[in-house]
């Protein structure tokens, strides 16, 4: 985990999205919210994992499927960011039925 490079790009922003696909419990998002949340920021930064929920997939089916139902698309990424940065708390997922 390239923690410096982490910290060097998270310095000049208001809020970081970490976007991966697969759960968001314990992956990549997490070790990058652990290294924002011990760099002590000041002001602290907003931070949003992107993935898949904790959840057993009731579906199947293709990548490109499995990412829009899970909300891990362009769109929503973008969608989560702009609002992140404009201090509007965004869910990082929403499950299409």
């Amino acid at each position: 985990l390239d923690v410096t490079g982490i910290l060097e790009h998270a310095a000049n922003v208001r809020a970081v999205v970490a976007v991966e696909e697969h759960t968001i419990i314990g992956g990549l998002g997490s070790a990058v919210a652990e290294v924002i949340a011990e760099a002590g920021f000041d002001p602290a930064k907003r931070f949003k994992r992107i993935g898949l929920p904790d959840v057993f997939p009731d579906q199947y089916g293709s990548q490109e499927t499995l990412m829009k139902r899970y909300s891990i698309t362009a769109a929503q990424v973008a969608l989560v960011t702009k609002a992140l940065a404009e201090g509007r708390p965004q869910a990082a997922f929403a499950v299409e039925a």
